[in-house]
């Protein structure tokens, strides 16, 4: 079941990064509505991944943060199904990974109590929070015992209607689609 929502969520999502600027301004949207938010004005320490083609452009908002003087950390997977968060900027080298994701080959250890907001990615979402991941559990793993902000940043075509959690998912604070009215924020 999950790898069919995958598979039909992933077509969706490829579809909408051959429309460039349709894409782009829906990200724009969503950025701006992100760098509103209390959680970004408030972090230092931001962890986010360096994106696929059909994944949000997370370069877009390391660049603002950049600018801002926050710090960015990105993820190296782990053996187990874990992850580390290491430092990320310009003189960061990157390695495209067997999961055909971007990670950093040699660069600073974060320890999560370091990091104040995670924009966590997935492939869908619920209005609720829920996420499916890719499938591998690295996130459901390392956001167990995280005490800092989630946010996910959702396309329209992310979106479902429900979706069967298991126990160990967890589920994201705050999710900012494109389309106002559906930033779902829990405290």
């Amino acid at each position: 079941m999950k790898k069919t929502i995958r598979q039909e969520i992933i077509s969706r999502l490829n579809h909408l990064a051959t429309q460039e600027n349709k894409k782009n301004n829906i990200e724009d949207e969503m950025l701006s509505r992100l760098f509103e938010t209390s959680q970004w004005q408030q972090a230092t320490v931001i962890a986010t991944t360096y994106p696929m083609t059909h994944e949000f452009d997370t370069k877009k908002l390391m660049k603002r943060a950049f600018n801002e003087g926050k710090t960015i950390v990105i993820p190296k997977t782990q053996k187990l199904g874990l992850m580390d968060f290491y430092l990320y900027d310009d003189s960061v080298e990157l390695e495209l990974t067997r999961f055909g994701v971007y990670e950093p080959i040699d660069s600073q250890l974060y320890d999560k109590t370091d990091i104040d907001l995670m924009i966590v990615p997935g492939v869908g979402f619920t209005t609720e929070g829920k996420r499916i991941g890719y499938g591998g559990g690295f996130y459901d793993r390392y956001l167990t015992d995280f005490k800092g902000h989630t946010i996910s940043l959702v396309f329209q075509e992310q979106l479902l209607e429900e979706l069967e959690t298991e126990p160990h998912d967890k589920i994201v604070d705050t999710l900012i689609c494109a389309r106002k009215g559906e930033l779902n924020e829990r405290i």
